[in-house]
């Protein structure tokens, strides 16, 4: 099942935290480990996201990032760790 959270009124670090966890203390269905997309405003933000992620979350993968979905939007495609 799908879910979308709306985080833009927390601070930064908030966020972290939550997508973080989010995805780490998610349980995998059918044995596959859990991925989850994240959108923000630019490269730069999607690049920093990332760091503070590894940094807090080290075994969270980093399986892509791309622009869009829309315009001036980058997607981060974020999962749990391989078994």
């Amino acid at each position: 099942m799908s879910k979308f959270i709306d985080a833009a009124g927390l601070e930064e670090d908030k966020r972290i935290d939550l997508i973080g966890k989010s995805i780490m203390e998610a349980v995998p269905k059918d044995d596959k480990p859990f991925t989850a997309g994240v959108v923000v405003e630019d490269h730069t933000k999607a690049d920093r996201y990332i760091g503070k992620l590894k940094v807090k979350f080290p075994l969270i993968r980093v399986i892509k990032k791309f622009d869009g979905p829309v315009k001036d939007t980058v997607t981060i495609i974020l999962g749990q760790p391989l078994h």
